[in-house]
């Protein structure tokens, strides 16, 4: 769309204030271009705007009336992944990843929405009940003869697009009965009881790979963990913060803070999906200075990711040996926006059997980044190519992530330009080599 000027004025007001970062976050960057290399989006382009600290200006332009928002500004902040490859690096402590979250809520709150858009936004992420309705008829078209010839010959790319065509292929085949439908809300350990967790599922996880999510909490079950799993939760957000979208986000958020309060004294909130372990603890970010403060700071501390709570538990005498070659690849919001790197290698390397291939470049984005690969087809199928061709060079049988959407993207990636490689959750081998 055409951006106005009245639109663009109202955009160029909205950045004098932002609610989690300010305007010292801005000045912050000393433009030493540490963060270049790490950027995918420099990395393709190999220009300064699609570059960490061409964005901060862009930012701070537009925040100092320098410069008013456009159509191509808004491009640039929606060009980011958000890997915060670039927080990683920065010496002094930039962060443009959230910047551009920042800029992105500044963006939206003065452009309409499509309709389709604001309905996933606001209503289906909303509601479990809602997403199972949108994944059981999906789920049983992909078994149909006409899906199959959708695939083959490709009959999306003339109606919606490449994009669109690609994006189908790159969904796995679904469930018809998600994680939430055929699990029970509280699950006993295996054995003498030693911690008490509630689980967070993550609504990729819940409906996409529910098979994986089952590992996760058998996993749990036999390191003695007693699991509640509350069925009413709602999405973490990250679809929404990703889009610039903050009022339904912050419904979900307290929705959940408050469904998780209501449980008593666990150790721990375990999540087995990257994004929304990050997310999870962001909330303590977006609830600062609000009534949530405390709770949403106390919601956040008991999050852990699967294998930042499993890694110091796990006991060698309790595994067996699994035998693979393996490739572990880092999730972006894993690594660089949880700091988890060192958790999910001490687990592999604990694993008899394991034989674990360093990755190259393991911490760079494979171009899944929500809907990107869908969104930005070409650019995420560069970035895609370049984490294949890493994995290729290494003697890996199967890559190990920790991610729904590094599952998916990787895996569609290795059937187009690999051979014989697998893609597993890093959950999956410990199921497999824990003893009941």
């Amino acid at each position: 769309m055409k951006l106005s000027n009245e639109q663009a004025k109202k955009i160029s007001d909205n950045f004098q204030s932002f609610d989690i970062l300010g305007y010292g976050d801005l000045q912050q960057c000393m433009r030493c271009s540490f963060c270049l290399p790490t950027c995918p989006t420099y990395k393709t382009d190999a220009i300064e705007t699609e570059s960490p600290r061409g964005r901060v200006a862009l930012i701070k332009a537009v925040y100092d009336k320098l410069l008013m928002p456009s159509d191509r500004f808004i491009q640039h902040m929606y060009d980011c992944l958000d890997c915060r490859a670039c927080q990683t690096i920065c010496p002094a402590g930039v962060r443009p990843g959230e910047l551009t979250l920042e800029a992105r809520d500044r963006i939206e709150s003065e452009l309409p929405q499509p309709l389709l858009k604001k309905f996933i936004l606001h209503k289906v992420l909303k509601s479990r009940k809602t997403i199972d309705r949108f994944v059981k008829p999906l789920s049983f078209f992909q078994k149909t003869k006409f899906s199959q010839l959708i695939k083959k010959y490709d009959i999306l790319k003339w109606i919606a697009g490449e994009s669109v065509s690609e994006g189908y292929k790159i969904l796995p085949n679904l469930s018809n009965k998600s994680f939430l439908k055929t699990t029970p809300e509280i699950l006993t350990p295996y054995g003498k009881e030693k911690y008490k967790i509630a689980f967070f599922v993550g609504c990729a996880m819940n409906v996409v790979f529910p098979e994986v999510t089952y590992s996760s909490v058998e996993a749990l079950r036999k390191l003695g963990c007693a699991v509640i799993i509350p069925h009413a939760q709602q999405c973490c957000g990250a679809p929404n913060i990703e889009e610039g979208e903050r009022k339904a986000y912050r419904e979900m958020a307290k929705f959940n803070i408050d469904l998780f309060d209501g449980i008593d004294s666990v150790d721990a909130i375990v999540t087995d999906c990257a994004a929304c372990g990050s997310e999870l603890k962001n909330y303590q970010k977006m609830f600062a200075d609000t009534k949530y403060n405390f709770r949403s700071t106390e919601f956040s501390k008991k999050i852990k990711d699967f294998s930042e709570f499993t890694a110091p538990i796990l006991n060698e005498k309790e595994l067996s040996p699994v035998n693979l070659d393996i490739a572990y690849d880092d999730p972006c919001h894993l690594c660089h926006a949880q700091d988890i790197k060192n958790a999910p290698r001490e687990i592999l390397n604990m694993i008899p059997g394991i034989n674990c291939n360093e990755l190259e470049n393991a911490d760079q984005c494979c171009g899944s980044a929500g809907i990107y690969s869908i969104t930005h087809y070409d650019r995420s199928m560069k970035i895609l190519k370049d984490k294949v061709d890493n994995i290729n060079k290494t003697n890996a049988d199967v890559v190990v992530t920790a991610n729904p959407g590094c599952l998916m993207q990787i895996t569609y990636g290795v059937n187009r330009w690999s051979k014989g490689k697998t893609v597993m959750h890093i959950s999956e081998i410990v199921n497999k080599s824990l003893k009941k």
